[in-house]
Order: structure tokens, then sequence, then C-alpha cells
């Protein structure tokens, strides 16, 4: 029996400008039919991307949070395409800090209002290529880092630049302080060292700037200062120094600015101080000092 194929629909019209009613009617079926297709295949190919239509997995791991750094920020430091890592309010934490073992490429950490302990601060004995290390703690009287956490820093050979206030740090401090030999810049604060620590740091051969403070620095402390022949750059706050100590400071030739706040100096002994060094810039308790004369700078 032979079977009579069904003729296919063909278009009335006789030019491609001449479409009628009825055959316009099809084309539009037509098109919605394969428009709805081509749809259909677009959403199964973008569920597939996103995991059946749920967030991607890749986005779900870049949002999930990583610590004070990346691990994409590491790997650029390990690889030395980055020698400088920051944080600050209070988001790094000893956990971050093991985190930096072995990058050997580092070479400055500025580390600001955070709340570390030595436990923290020994994880980083192993960034030997580091040349700056700015540590400011948001705990009150900043008790947090000691003597422990400085000597983790002893086999840093290559740091020219340390700023970490600690009310804990001793004469222990110094001791090994005293060993890194590059120091130029060291800021320490209030600290609990005596002169015996003084002289000590007066070993680094070096130093250029220095803030320190503490109740058991006396004018022998200044005495110590003297000898750091290199020093342009002194800071002397929150101790019982005297005028009497001060003419020891007149061996620092190469010293450009002196800066003593909370102390028992007073405004006459710095102002004779100023008219033997008139070059100085001096300041008492935040206010500029002259010479007898008037000497301005």
């Amino acid at each position: 029996m032979t079977t009579t194929m069904a003729p296919k629909r063909r278009l009335n019209c006789v030019a491609p400008y001449q479409i009628c009613r009825q055959d316009r009617r099809y084309i539009r079926r037509q098109i919605c039919r394969r428009g709805w297709v081509a749809l259909a295949l677009a959403c199964c190919v973008a569920a597939t991307a996103t995991g059946c239509g749920g967030p991607s997995r890749t986005n779900v791991a870049k949002n999930e949070p990583q610590g004070a750094w990346t691990d994409a920020e590491l790997a650029k430091v390990r690889d030395g395409d980055k020698t400088t890592l920051t944080a600050a309010n209070a988001t790094v934490t000893d956990d971050d800090l093991a985190r930096l073992v072995g990058l050997v490429k580092l070479e400055r950490l500025l580390l600001d209002d955070v709340k570390i302990t030595d436990a923290g601060l020994a994880h980083l004995s192993t960034l030997t290529g580091l040349k700056t290390l700015r540590v400011t703690d948001q705990t009150p009287g900043h008790a947090t880092i000691g003597d422990d956490g400085i000597a983790s820093l002893a086999v840093l050979s290559d740091l020219e630049e340390l700023l970490l206030r600690s009310v804990n740090a001793t004469d222990a401090a110094a001791e090994t302080l005293a060993k890194l030999s590059k120091l130029k810049m060291l800021n320490l604060g209030a600290t609990q060292m005596t002169d015996a620590g003084v002289e000590r740091l007066a070993d680094l051969p070096n130093l250029d700037s220095l803030r320190l403070g503490g109740s058991k620095l006396t004018d022998k402390s200044l005495e110590h200062f003297a000898k750091m022949s290199k020093l342009r750059h002194l800071l002397i706050h929150d101790a019982p120094v005297t005028d009497a100590g001060l003419p020891h400071l007149l061996a620092l030739e190469n010293l450009e600015s002196l800066y003593i706040d909370r102390t028992q100096v007073t405004e006459a002994g710095l102002s004779e101080l100023a008219e033997k060094k008139p070059a100085w810039h001096i300041h008492l308790n935040d206010a500029h000092v002259a010479g007898e004369h008037g000497h301005d700078h």
C-alpha cells in the first residue's frame, strides 16, 4: 500500500515582499518555537557552568575570608613580585603571622593598630630579607610584646628600620637589638630599659634615628646617647632626665633634631643647648625652643 506524504507547507506569495496574512502567522509560529528551544539550551549550558544553577564555586572561594592577606598576595611575595605587606585596624593575629613563614623576599612589613603577642612575632624569624618592620599595638600600654618577641628578631641581619613600641622591653631586648648592625632607625617608645640597656644600643654602628623613653632612664643614658656618632634624630620621652645631662649631647656632631617630651628637662636648659647648637631643631613638649638670643631654624 502506497503511503502518501503530506505536502510541505508552501508560501502562497510570489515574492519575498509579498507575504500574505496566513503565511505571516505561520512564520511567526516557527520563529517562536525555535526561539524557545534556543533559550532552553542556553539555560542548560549556564546551569552546568555554575553548578546546577547554584552560585559558582569559584565565586564562593573568592568570597571566603583568607585572613589579613589573600593567598594571591602571599604568592606574589613568594615569587618576588611584591616586597611590602601592610595591614591595619586589628585585622592581624598571630595566626596571620604564621602564614608569613618562609617569605624570604619580603622586605617591608607594616602592621598598624594590631594585637599580636610574642608568639606571633616569633614567626617573623624566618623573614631573612626583612628590612623594615613596623608594629603598633592597639592594646592599652602596648603590653603584648616583650623581650621574648624581640629575641625572635635577632636573626634578621638585614633589618634597617624597627618601630616596635613595648612597655615590656628590658635590657635583654637591648642585647638582642645591639646585634642588628644594619639598624638605622629604632623606635621603641617607653620601655623598662635602664642606662645599661642604652649603653648596649650605643654599639649600633649605623643608628641614625632613635626614639626611646622609660622611667628607668637617667642622665647617664644621655651620656650613652652621645656615643651614637651617626645619630641625626633623637627623641627622649617619659624619662626622669634633667638639664644636668644635656651637655653630653653636644658631642653629637651629626644631630639635626632633638625632641624631649615629659621629662625633667627645662626650657632654660634647652635654650642654653640651642645657643651652642643653633643649627639643631629643638623641641620641648612639642614646643620649639630657640637660643637665648633668639636664634631660629
